[in-house]
């Protein structure tokens, strides 16, 4: 995808006025803008699986080469709702961009329910735990979820696949270790490098299958002394994991207990880093390899840092560009920026525009888990090519 545009997607859908949202409007319209800044999709009528319902806050849960797929709910639910999902929810996909007198639209296609099928497939269960896979050469799709229970020895999986009347179920072997089945498996979230889904729980590791193969689950804990008892909420503003270059990153923020093993320094805040590791495949399988590991002093100190104006505190990861790992976009008070980790200095920085969505994102939703990367169809996409890069 090298030299596609990319661009930072919020991934709470903006719903339109009712005075801008008449029947004949287009279902979706993005407002494009480059990195740091965010794209936004706004959703109109017809986007919403009940018009008369719609969903206050919808969710973009991933995207492809050609679409994007939305969680949307029936008012008075929530499409940023991830767990406990009732039945009032919906999936959508978003197809079909196009881009004429300077405005960009897009069409609703909504994905069958489970229950609309003669046997139906279990009922979704976390955002979290969906997984997407698009084929940009066919405009082809399946949709996965990983749905793990406490205490099983099974795992399944819910897939549809674009062009079939239906989900369907399997039933696999669970991917972890005997001792480990009576742990919570808490999903944040799903990425894809070519046909393999990852599903992962930022306190634990990662669950994928190779959804082309023989769809055996696997197991990756996180790096060496990166798990945690439970997962925490204070762990979604310092952990993502993500895709860029085509290959699985892991970028964690690390703020040590004053004491604790990670702190060289008596100042908690002093000793913060980001560090980075790549998932490879060698002899033994599948490991994770650091990239690495620079102390936020490094980069505040840097005279790109200070003409910011930014405190020296640590901010929120909020995504690593697709182009280069060592591009980190941050948060930091009402702003998101840009670092050059490798070289300490900050590459880009904007205004946090907190009126893009229907509510105001608070600094821990101005995270990983509500920024898209996301690679423009060219179709789209402004004529220079590898914005932010």
């Amino acid at each position: 995808m090298a030299g596609v545009p990319w661009v930072l997607l919020s991934r709470v859908i903006r719903v339109e006025p009712a005075a801008a949202a008449a029947a004949a409007a287009p279902d979706f319209t993005l407002r494009i803008a480059l990195p740091p800044r965010l794209a936004i999709l706004a959703a109109g009528r017809g986007a919403h699986p009940d018009p008369n319902r719609p969903d206050r806050n919808p969710y973009i849960i991933a995207g492809g080469p050609l679409c994007l797929l939305a969680h949307f709910a029936v008012a008075p639910s929530m499409g940023t709702t991830f767990g406990d999902t009732d039945n009032d929810t919906r999936l959508v996909m978003v197809r079909q961009f196009h881009r004429a007198d300077g405005v960009t639209t897009a069409s609703a296609e909504l994905v069958p329910g489970r229950a609309d099928d003669n046997e139906p497939a279990p009922a979704l269960l976390n955002v979290g735990s969906v997984g997407l896979i698009s084929y940009d050469e066919a405009d082809e799709y399946l949709i996965s979820e990983l749905q793990v229970r406490k205490g099983s020895d099974y795992a399944t999986l819910v897939t549809f696949e674009s062009g079939a009347q239906g989900w369907y179920t399997e039933v696999l072997e669970s991917p972890f270790a005997q001792e480990d089945r009576d742990r919570e498996w808490d999903p944040h979230g799903a990425v894809c490098v070519e046909t393999t889904l990852w599903w992962f729980d930022l306190s634990r590791g990662i669950v994928s299958c190779d959804m082309d193969g023989d769809h055996d689950l696997l197991f990756h804990p996180l790096p060496d002394g990166r798990a945690l008892p439970m997962a925490t909420p204070l762990m979604l503003t310092q952990r993502c994991i993500t895709v860029s270059q085509g290959r699985l990153r892991y970028v964690e923020v690390i703020v040590p207990e004053v004491g604790g093993d990670d702190d060289d320094s008596g100042d908690d805040n002093e000793a913060a880093r980001v560090r980075m590791w790549t998932m490879t495949f060698g002899p033994a399988g599948w490991m994770w390899e650091a990239n690495y590991s620079v102390g936020f002093p490094e980069i505040w100190d840097d005279a790109s840092y200070r003409v910011t104006g930014l405190p020296r505190n640590v901010p929120i990861v909020a995504a690593v560009c697709p182009l280069d790992p060592n591009l980190v976009y941050f948060t930091l008070n009402r702003h998101i920026f840009c670092v050059n980790v490798a070289r300490h200095r900050v590459r880009h920085i904007a205004l946090w525009d907190d009126q893009v969505n229907n509510a105001r994102l608070d600094a821990a939703q101005a995270s990983a888990r509500y920024v898209l990367p996301w690679y423009l169809p060219l179709e789209v996409a402004p004529g220079a090519a590898g914005h932010g890069s």
